[in-house]
This record gives C-alpha cells, sequence and structure tokens, in this order.
C-alpha cells in the first residue's frame, strides 16, 4: 500500500525532515492514487505531527516534526538535577531541542534560489524566531553602538547551524553566496570543499549549480517607462585552475535603467537537478561568427546607369501657391519677409518619431 511506502520511507530518513511527495515516490512502481487521498491518510496517521505545504506548480512538500519536546515538556519539572552543574546542562539540552524542533518544522525552497534583488536581503527569513534569540543572547551580550555587524555574523552563524541540521533539505543563499565568490576569485574547488567541509560556504558542486542556473536564467527586464542600456566590456579573471597565464579574458555586460525601478528583478532562479556536460555549458549564449561569402569579385560587380534614362528630368517648373505666396510678399515687403525656407515651415508641422525600433540583439 502506498501509505505504508511513505512511512517506511520517512522511518528511513529521519535524519531528514521534509520531503515532497514526488521525491517520496520515485521509486513507487504500484498504481498511485490521488495526492489529495494520500495528503488525507498521513494526516490521519501522523495527526499533529506532519506538516503538509502545498505550493503553486509543485509537489506537495511533508515534513515531520520531533517529537522529543514532548516528552521533554512533560518530564521537565519531574526530573529537575540537584547539582548546579546538571541542571545548567538539563537546560542547555531542553533549549537544544526546541531549537531543533523549530528547525525542523521549517519549509524551504529546495528547487529555486531567491530573485537576484533580494537574494540576501531575505536571509533573516530563514532563521527560527528560537535560534536567533539564542544567538542574539550569546553575542550581542555587552555589545554597545551599531549592532548591524554582530546582527550579520548571527544570521550567517544561523545558516551555517541550519545546514548542519538539514544538510539535504536547505539551501543557504550567504554560504551559496560566498562559495560562488570565492570560485569566481580563486577557481579552487578544494577550498570550497574544505570550508564547506567545516561549515562556512556551500560545496563546490552547489556553487557550480547555482553558477549555471543563473546562466541559463538571465532574467533581462524591459520597461517602457524609462531608459535601458547595455554596457559591455572585457572581463578578467585570475583562476588558478586554468593553465598558460592563469587568467581568463572573457566579455560581460551590465543592463543600466534608468529611472531606478523597484522589484525589478522580482522572479526566483529556477535550480537545475543535474549539471550539464561541459560541451552543453559551452554552448549557453553562444553565437557562432559566421565567415562572409564573397560572391561576386570587386568592380566586376559595379553597375553603371544613366540616370537620365531612369528619372528623367523636365525644364517645365512648376509653382505652387505657397511659393507664389512667398514671391508676392517678398516683392511687397523686401527685406522683412523672412527666407522662403523659414516662410514654408510655418505652414508645416514637424512630429519626431522613433526611427530604430527593435529588439535587443
Amino acid at each position: 500500500m502506498v501509505v505504508n511506502y511513505i512511512v517506511n520511507f520517512l522511518d528511513e530518513h529521519k535524519d531528514e525532515c521534509q520531503f515532497s511527495l514526488e521525491e517520496i515516490l520515485a521509486d513507487y512502481t504500484c498504481e498511485k492514487p490521488s495526492d489529495k487521498w494520500i495528503l488525507h491518510k498521513l494526516k490521519e496517521k501522523y495527526k499533529d505531527e506532519i506538516i503538509i505545504t502545498r505550493l503553486k506548480n509543485q509537489s506537495p512538500i511533508i515534513s515531520l516534526k520531533d517529537t522529543g519536546h514532548e516528552i521533554l515538556y512533560k518530564a521537565w519539572y519531574e526530573n529537575q538535577e540537584k547539582k548546579m552543574e546538571d541542571e545548567r546542562i538539563r537546560v542547555v539540552k531542553s533549549a537544544g531541542e526546541i531549537i531543533v524542533e523549530d528547525i525542523r518544522s521549517q519549509i524551504y525552497l529546495l528547487h529555486s534560489y531567491p530573485s537576484p534583488i533580494t537574494f540576501l536581503e531575505n536571509a533573516e527569513e530563514d532563521v527560527p524566531v528560537t535560534l536567533q534569540t539564542l544567538l542574539e543572547t550569546i553575542i550581542l551580550k555587552n555589545k554597545r553602538g551599531d549592532l548591524l555587524r554582530w546582527r550579520v555574523i548571527i544570521t550567517a552563524i544561523s545558516h551555517a547551524i541550519i545546514s548542519g541540521t538539514r544538510p539535504r533539505s536547505f539551501i543557504s543563499s550567504i554560504l551559496t553566496a560566498l562559495s560562488s565568490l570565492l570560485l569566481k576569485k580563486y577557481g579552487s574547488s578544494s577550498l570550497l570543499d574544505i570550508l564547506s567541509a567545516l561549515g562556512f560556504s556551500a560545496s563546490y558542486r552547489e556553487a557550480r549549480v547555482f553558477e549555471i542556473s543563473s546562466v541559463l536564467h538571465p532574467y533581462l527586464y524591459e520597461s517602457q517607462q524609462g531608459f535601458t542600456q547595455f554596457v559591455f566590456d572585457n572581463v578578467d579573471h585570475q583562476t588558478c585552475t586554468l593553465t598558460g597565464s592563469n587568467t581568463l579574458h572573457a566579455m560581460a555586460g551590465i543592463q543600466c535603467t534608468t529611472p531606478k525601478i523597484k522589484n525589478l528583478f522580482s522572479s526566483v532562479i529556477p535550480r537545475v537537478q543535474k549539471i550539464p556536460a561541459s560541451i552543453e555549458v559551452g554552448k549557453f549564449g553562444r553565437i557562432d561568427v559566421l565567415p562572409f561569402q564573397k560572391v561576386n569579385p570587386g568592380i566586376a560587380s559595379v553597375k553603371i546607369e544613366n540616370l537620365q534614362d531612369l528619372n528623367p528630368l523636365t525644364n517645365d517648373i512648376e509653382v505652387n501657391t505657397v511659393e507664389c505666396s512667398w514671391f508676392y510678399e517678398k516683392w511687397q515687403h523686401g527685406d522683412k519677409m523672412p527666407g522662403s525656407f523659414k516662410f514654408i515651415n510655418l505652414f508645416n508641422y514637424i512630429n519626431c518619431i522613433t526611427i530604430i525600433k527593435q529588439k535587443k540583439g
């Protein structure tokens, strides 16, 4: 039965707490009932210990709470230690159980990265209140003045703790951004893997996935209410993984939009599930240079025509009403009359229109 299969799957993966229903049933070969029926049966079995989140155009996400907190709350006042040291340890363990429960109860998106405009701005929203309160109590104690620097440290440490608690069901925007920066700066996969093992950054593979996902989805914003300009220049990266002079020469561009538009890049970046082959990556955004094939040799292709035959000229001059009026006024008033060009413009209306209008290439 499909419900028993899901229960066994969750029991075998107790180290993680968040799965999509599609991920759980990926290897299930029997007939599958509807998602609504499956979720109803899971709710009957786990009751309040299961959290089901439905996202638009995505498979439902299933999360299990940690049941250890129930035993903790029940025995809190029954098992107080007599020794002060033992009591302090018991309090710390109790706080840890509460924080772990809150971390496991969070729902994180695993199929996309935050939008470029808010990639790091919303990092604090991923941190449970209990974990943030604990770190603020530890780090902000006796701190004075501007606390912004210390709050950044608190958020970074929080992301490292959540990544250690949920290594496969949490993608940290802070650790991913740091690994991407280090990869561009030094190009060392070993450096990223060492820092990732210590919990200070995302892995080399995650940095590559983020890089490829960003290249595959370069969101270009088109606005009819402002001015957009594309600026391109050469980009040099000192990359240790390359041979020769260890310098990568490339061309890169930026999109400048005036005036500044709020929420310009509000779309998320879809996360690729599999890193494509190098030959496929090399085709991203590539425009092949096509050689010019000269059909006819030089001056032999030049044709000379008699313009008089193509467009015969006549000696008959026709004068329209406006020109006749100017001649008469010029004869009557002399220098007081403006020139013919200015006079004719009095009867014309010049409307500035867009001559070139095409999509950006």
